[in-house]
């Protein structure tokens, strides 16, 4: 997996210090975050694009959270909206 400049110093700056016992306490999310970081610049089509926001939704489940408001099924509204997307 290749990572960019940019996410390769997000890491480390990440692991610096503290944040090697947070991605302890957060071993779901990151492992999470480096699949989805190894699939985002694969993204060829439409339906591979709404495979990534459904794997993003796990943060959702993952942290409790009840603030996000965009969601892979608002991602699969606009898809089909724009004909991008088989009903």
């Amino acid at each position: 997996m290749k990572f960019s400049k940019e996410e390769k110093a997000y890491i480390a700056g990440f692991l610096d210090g503290d944040g090697s016992i947070y991605v302890k306490l957060k071993q779901r999310q990151a492992k999470l975050m480096i699949e989805i970081l190894g699939k985002k610049g694969k993204i060829k089509t439409p339906k591979e694009f709404l495979n990534l926001a459904e794997r993003i939704d796990l943060f959702q489940q993952i942290n409790y959270s009840k603030k996000r408001v965009q969601n892979s099924l608002k991602v699969k509204k606009v898809l089909k909206d724009e004909g991008l997307l088989a009903p």
